[in-house]
């Protein structure tokens, strides 16, 4: 089932607060070897990323 705009998830850089849709096109992605791939804060480059439901 899809989600509606208002069950969205968004996530929280814990750094500067930047806020945006998880998983969204707003988010850059860095590759790292121990974790592979990571989100990253477009902002000021944190990867102290959080969920918000």
């Amino acid at each position: 089932m899809a989600q509606t705009d208002s069950q969205q998830s968004v996530s929280h850089c814990k750094a500067c607060g930047f806020e945006a849709a998880t998983g969204g096109e707003d988010w850059d992605r860095v590759d790292s070897p121990s974790f592979m791939r990571m989100t990253s804060c477009p902002e000021c480059d944190s990867t102290n990323v959080t969920l918000r439901r």
